[in-house]
Formats: C-alpha cells, structure tokens, sequence
C-alpha cells in the first residue's frame, strides 16, 4: 500500500513508518516525492515537520517543501519560525506579515468585542 492509500485510510503511523524506510534510501528526486506526499498530511504533531525538514535537507531551495514548511509552523501556532521558510520561497509580505506578530499568537489583549464570523470555509472570515 502506498502513503497516499495509508493517509487516506487513516492509518497515520504506517504513513510515518513508510516515510522512515523512503528517507534511509537515497535517490536525487526524493525530496519532491515526499513533498508531494505530505502536502496533504497536516497534523498539529511535529510529524509533518520532520519529514519536511528531511526533504528540505535534500533540496534546500525548493520552494513547495520550503512554503509547506511555512504552513507546517503556521498549524503548530509557531508563526515566528515560519518567517525563514516564506523568506525562502520569496513571500516577502508573508515573512513580514508573521515576523511582526509577537507574543502569543491570536491572543487579544486590551479591550475585548465580538465580531460575528462571516464565513468559516474555506478560511475564517470577519468584517471589522
């Protein structure tokens, strides 16, 4: 069974597994294949991260592992490190748009109002 396959049947550890025995074997284009593999595996765990880290290792200027590297530290509420990865992928305003968050992260401090959601999918929305 491929990781794909894995993922979808939620069986997440053989997915990990599968990814150790693929990252010990050396090829030139590994770095894409688990890319493009753990593009759609987003858990809040540092999974995703670390094989992300190991594809990036192999190819430290891909711009796809570095951007799903970013949103990998976006998810795990670690905006601050996520300023390097867009950096690397040339989203300038998105590496000073999370560079300038400080403190907790959608913490709100000071004077507290409700603002009702406009849409929930595909991404949060307010209008303030």
């Amino acid at each position: 069974m491929n990781a794909d396959a894995l993922f979808k049947a939620g069986k997440f550890e053989q997915v990990g597994r599968l990814y150790e025995e693929v990252l010990g074997s050396d090829s030139a284009n590994l770095h894409r294949r688990v890319s493009a593999d753990m593009s759609g595996y987003w858990p809040t765990s540092s999974d995703a991260e670390k094989y992300l880290t190991k594809a990036r290792e192999l190819a430290p200027d891909d711009k796809e592992t570095n951007g799903l590297l970013a949103d990998c530290c976006i998810r795990q509420d670690e905006l601050s490190r996520s300023v390097s990865r867009w950096r690397a992928v040339g989203e300038k305003g998105y590496a000073e748009w999370f560079a300038a968050v400080s403190g907790e992260p959608y913490r709100i401090h000071g004077d507290i109002g409700r603002v009702p959601w406009v849409q929930m999918d595909p991404v949060p929305l307010v209008e303030a």
